[in-house]
């Protein structure tokens, strides 16, 4: 993104708030689905500041540089990717979240009146703005006007996925989520394939598709624009009906409904659905009838069934397979000749398409070098060349026929004798894996348990990192239900599935980050209790493991799964 095409941008919102006798325009992230990875072509944020990572916040005040809120995964990314002559990136913290880093920033610069794009905010959220701003919402693609980002269109066929695959009809899915005389407005993307086991691959990274929808008792009504096409199989299909519309018809459609559907009550989840399409529920079904219910249906499709978790298991071990064949292909091949960070990017990228994967779960990270420091690094260079001693971070996942996520990070020394400080990081978080892997604990107990566990062996040693440690994981790589943060209360509920992923970054220097994927399932000896099942068997770099700074258990344990992983051909000790 060109700086002049930014500053312009800018310039022209300020001009509109200026008009409209606001003080500053907040713009999101998101699209009007609210969707975590949003095409760039769709991504207003992306073009009011240049940053082009998946997560952050834009204030734009009527006068003098937009500001730019991103955590620490994206500390390093937004300063090399931003000009800081038009933008400022605001580095929040790890344990500060965006949005009150936002608002404390706006109360700094004296914001009274606050302009939102309201097809691009959680209803929830413009409820915080709304305590410290007075808000008006632009519901009407004003500010898009202003943007002019080209947008895009989706090009794959919806298709439906077996009951073999999912574990669960969509019917009875449906009678799970509503009693008779009740519905559900669902916007959110994952929760709409969930229910109607259908998918996509509309977005990049997601195997969901474009609609909103209304889940009745006996159908989910679709709602998506004519560059949707669904199969024939799902319009002959008694559990959906579909509407083909352009969004600025949504509210006639629902009004129209409203009268014919004879519900009582209409669920909503404020996290989820935007303050646009929650004036056009007031105005269509009536503010009697709305209830919020935090969370919509996420809760349902986070607790996997044993068919799932079993598709979840064979497309890991797919990808384990991938990731050697990445790390195998780049040692051999650096040792020989010069590699490149992006010949070994588009390499990955390349071995999961091979492999028959339908989409990458998110955009893999490979960095070498300095830039494997770089938490979500997402710049891979044709000027950066692997070098002795370099290591080497891979961060990557796809998605085979279930439709379902995969998402595993090892790091490794391509070529070259490793230093002491490397085998002392990589060593210090594959403790914390372990660590993690092996914690016993109640039904219940808060994410923030296991994240303590996971960091221990590196803050022993004056090491910590600026993430989580880990996030669920399902038909979105991101996956409400499962949270592993220092300040996580979400708790481990059995049939979640989620990451294990400790890190070390020393920037400069390198980064280390090993991640497993877990399934949390009854402890098998003591009542009450619950552990994790990994999902993934991929070996460690014995080269880069220095053992006389682990306890006999983490050695033996160690020695346990690296032979299930020479029984699957992939183990590293050859």
């Amino acid at each position: 993104m060109k700086s002049e095409e930014v500053k312009t941008r800018i310039k022209e919102i300020q001009k509109f708030a200026d008009k409209k006798n606001l003080d500053a325009i907040y713009i999101s992230s998101f699209d009007i689905f609210l969707s975590e990875y949003v095409p760039l072509g769709d991504n207003h944020r992306y073009y009011v500041s240049g940053f082009s990572g998946s997560v952050a916040e834009v204030l734009i005040p009527v006068t003098g540089r937009a500001l730019l809120f991103v955590d620490g995964r994206y500390h390093e990314q937004a300063s090399n990717e931003v000009d800081d002559t038009i933008v400022e990136v605001v580095k929040v913290p790890y344990g500060v979240e965006l949005g009150p880093a936002l608002v404390a920033k706006g109360q700094e610069l004296k914001v009274k009146n606050l302009g939102v794009e309201g097809d691009r905010i959680p209803l929830g959220f413009e409820k915080v703005l709304s305590k410290s701003f007075s808000v008006v919402g632009f519901d009407l693609l004003e500010i898009s006007k202003l943007i002019d980002a080209p947008g895009f269109s989706p090009d794959n066929e919806v298709t439906e996925l077996s009951d073999k695959i999912t574990g669960e009809s969509t019917d009875k899915k449906i009678r799970r989520t509503v009693n008779p005389k009740e519905g559900f407005f669902l916007s959110s993307l994952d929760s709409i394939s969930w229910i109607c086991n259908l998918r996509g691959y509309h977005h990049p990274f997601q195997s969901t598709f474009i609609a909103k929808a209304l889940v009745l008792k006996d159908r989910v009504i679709l709602f998506s624009p004519s560059s949707v096409k669904y199969s024939s199989s799902i319009e002959s299909n008694e559990n959906f009906t579909i509407y083909e519309l352009d969004w600025d018809q949504l509210e006639d459609k629902l009004t129209e409904l409203a009268q014919k559907v004879g519900i009582d009550k209409l669920f909503f989840d404020p996290l989820t659905t935007t303050s646009a399409d929650f004036r056009i529920l007031m105005k269509s079904f009536g503010a009697e009838t709305l209830k919020e219910k935090d969370g919509g249906i996420s809760e349902l499709h986070a607790t996997k069934n044993s068919v799932e978790v079993n598709e979840m298991e064979k497309s890991f071990e797919r990808s384990a397979k991938v990731i050697k064949d990445i790390i195998d292909w780049t040692c051999k091949e650096a040792t020989s000749r010069d590699v490149t960070e992006l010949e070994y990017f588009q390499k990955a990228n390349k071995f999961y398409a091979d492999s028959g994967a339908l989409a990458l779960s998110f955009k893999t990270i490979a960095g070498i070098g300095a830039n494997s420091s770089i938490i979500h690094y997402g710049s891979p260079s044709q000027d950066v060349l692997i070098k002795d001693g370099d290591m080497a971070l891979l961060d990557s996942g796809a998605f085979y026929e279930s439709g379902l996520a995969t998402d595993c990070t090892r790091a490794f020394l391509p070529k070259g004798t490793p230093t002491e400080k490397q085998k002392k990081i990589y060593t210090l978080v594959l403790r914390g894996l372990i660590g993690a892997l092996n914690a016993v604990f109640p039904e219940g107990t808060p994410g923030s348990f296991v994240d303590s566990i996971a960091r221990a062996p590196m803050r022993a040693h004056g090491y910590d990192y600026a993430h989580g440690t880990g996030h669920g994981i399902g038909i979105n790589v991101h996956e409400s239900g499962y949270r592993l943060t220092p300040f996580s209360q979400t708790p481990l509920v059995e049939g979640r599935v989620g990451s294990l992923e400790p890190g070390i970054y020393i920037p400069g220097f390198g980064g280390v980050r090993l991640e497993n994927i877990a399934v949390v399932e009854k402890h098998p000896e003591f009542e009450g209790m619950l552990r994790f099942r990994t999902l993934i068997y991929l070996g460690f770099m014995p080269n880069l493991i220095e053992k006389s700074l682990m306890t006999t258990d983490e050695i033996s344990w160690l020695e346990n799964y690296e032979k299930e992983c020479e029984k699957r051909s992939l183990s590293f000790n050859n």
